[in-house]
Parts: C-alpha cells; sequence; structure tokens
C-alpha cells in the first residue's frame, strides 16, 4: 500500500464520520445522553469518552491488520471531535434529576 493510500483512506473515513455525526448529533435539537448512576451520584458517559476506550482497546487487543486498524480508529476520532465541540465536554459529573428530566430518552446502567 502506497503512503498516499495509507494516509487518504482514514483521513476520507475521518472526515465523513465527523460529517455525519456533526449533522446527525451537535446539530440535532434531540438531547442524546448515557447516563452511569452509581448510588445517588449520575454521571455522563460522553460519547468522545466512550470512543476514546474503544481506540485504545483496539490498539491493546487488536488482531486485525494495523492499516485496517488505522481506518477504523480514523472513523472513531471523527466522533470523537465532534464531541469536543459540545461546551461542557469535560463536564462528567450530572445532576441526576436534570438529566432525566431534559432527556425522557436517556439511557440508564444502575450500578451499586
Amino acid at each position: 500500500m502506497s503512503m498516499e493510500t495509507m494516509f487518504r483512506l482514514p483521513f476520507l473515513t475521518f472526515l465523513v464520520t465527523f460529517s455525519l455525526a456533526y449533522m446527525f448529533n451537535f446539530k440535532s435539537e434531540e438531547q442524546q445522553e448515557l447516563i452511569l448512576v452509581i448510588g445517588q451520584k449520575c454521571y455522563h458517559l460522553h460519547h468522545w469518552l466512550i470512543f476514546s476506550t474503544i481506540i485504545i482497546g483496539g490498539y491493546i487487543l487488536s488482531y486485525i491488520p494495523r492499516d485496517m486498524l488505522n481506518i477504523v480508529v480514523a472513523g472513531t476520532i471523527g466522533f470523537i471531535a465532534e464531541g469536543l465541540l459540545y461546551k461542557d465536554f469535560l463536564n462528567i459529573s450530572e445532576d441526576c434529576e436534570k438529566a432525566f428530566m431534559l432527556s425522557k430518552t436517556a439511557h440508564v446502567q444502575y450500578m451499586k
């Protein structure tokens, strides 16, 4: 695989995933959240945080060829970049009452 091809496909994958995430998530009127509830505390698991974990796991545990993994990672980085556009991208702690009033479609994982 030529050096140009090696960089072109991941870059295009990044652009496509970032654009799709921007159009269908960032510009969406509907708020989408993944809330983790531990005891009485709620945590907003931003998609950039989840996808970052997937990237790290992908490189550590991957059995697929590195060039293929780089394409998957480039797409995942597109989603991460879109997630960093939010002004609250570093806010993990969430007011439980506010979280469930704003979004009736919030997905919840309870842990004790």
